[in-house]
């Protein structure tokens, strides 16, 4: 295989085959020569290499499109995820249920959401629709390491006294489960289960409502502490601000920035505007973006960035960390189509609707 140059400068890419020719006696008496022009070969070779290279380029731009695509997907999961569904925030639970040996409870005390932990007991044999551990012995597993230290979340609300003198109070549904059974309320900052015998008095409530619940508070279990609903009272259940009630409304929120550090559920951070309701309640919107990840990406960015110019100026919010110096002022649409959804979210057409005030 060479190359032939004319004298015009045109070049020619030949592939030539010899084969030498004999006489009887063996002796060489000349040959056969044939030359193939393969320009056009040679011209299509480096033309499929450039495309090999192009599409090689191609695909890691896909791969990267396809991670912020997952990352996304993951995003939206959780937003839209029962609370109570296969449970993975094994430390929160367990201290909910946390056992009176001091020990246990030391241990309970210094675990965070997402460490992984080595539990051992027996379910108790109690007539409630969700599953209670007494516990005999935890172990860390795996630390998780968010990359944002804190200091161990302090509990603001007094829980039961806080409860003792009143028979209502005004709560943020936290959680419903078991068709109603199951209601989970936060009393200011505290996580407190409910029982419920008429599921039907919870089955439509939205996690994010506020309500106004008549209550007693149950002798067992001591800890945590369970509050039973005062069913025979005609308004038992009130929801003075339906979460469901804003879906598609244009959205208009100031409040304080809120970082959901990722997670082994999500792999990115995620952020939020607060708002303050009624009775101390908190309740918090992501900003999201459902049909747009670059849009989803681009606020996520600008947020991350703001966060960065300020290190450490955050407190724990216990399953969140809330900026004490940044606040947001976000505009979009109320966005809340699952009565279990993680938050309800604000969709948010353009990061320039997302203004961070320092």
């Amino acid at each position: 295989e060479f190359t032939l140059a004319f004298a015009d400068g045109t070049l020619r890419h030949v592939l030539g085959y010899g084969t030498p020719l004999f006489d009887d006696q063996g002796r060489p008496r000349g040959a056969v020569a044939v030359l193939v022009d393969i320009t056009e070969r040679k011209q299509a070779e480096v033309a499929l290499s450039e495309t090999n290279e192009q599409v090689a380029s191609a695909n890691a731009q896909l791969a990267e499109a396809d991670k912020r695509k997952d990352e996304f997907l993951a995003m939206l999961a959780h937003e839209l995820r029962n609370p109570l569904a296969p449970v993975r925030n094994a430390a929160q639970i367990l201290k909910m249920v946390g056992p009176a040996d001091p020990v246990i409870q030391k241990k309970f005390s210094d675990l965070a959401r997402q460490d992984k932990v080595n539990v051992k007991g027996s379910f108790l044999q109690i007539p409630v629709p969700q599953k209670h551990i007494d516990v005999t012995s935890i172990d860390l597993v795996t630390k998780y390491n968010s990359g944002y230290p804190t200091d161990p979340y302090q509990h603001q609300a007094k829980i039961p006294d806080d409860l003792l003198k009143q028979t209502s109070a005004t709560f943020l549904v936290h959680a419903v489960a078991a068709g109603g059974n199951i209601l989970v309320v936060e009393y200011q900052d505290a996580v407190l289960p409910i029982f419920v015998k008429n599921a039907a008095l919870a089955k439509n409530l939205y996690r994010g409502d506020v309500v106004t619940l008549k209550y007693g508070i149950q002798a067992y279990p001591k800890q945590p502490v369970h509050l039973t609903l005062n069913e025979s009272a005609s308004d038992a259940v009130t929801v003075t601000d339906s979460i469901a009630a804003l879906n598609g409304k244009p959205a208009a929120v100031q409040g304080r920035l809120i970082l959901f550090p990722k997670s082994p559920e999500i792999t990115l951070n995620v952020f939020a505007v607060e708002a303050a309701m009624p009775a101390k309640l908190l309740r918090q919107y992501t900003l999201f973006n459902q049909d747009n990840p670059q849009v989803f990406n681009d606020i996520v960015k600008k947020c991350q960035a703001a966060w960065d110019k300020h290190p450490g100026a955050y407190v724990n919010g216990r399953n969140k960390l809330v900026s004490q110096v940044l606040q947001v002022k976000v505009k979009g649409t109320y966005n809340e189509i699952d009565p279990s959804q993680a938050n309800a979210q604000i969709i948010i057409q353009s990061a320039d609707d997302v203004e961070i005030i320092e």
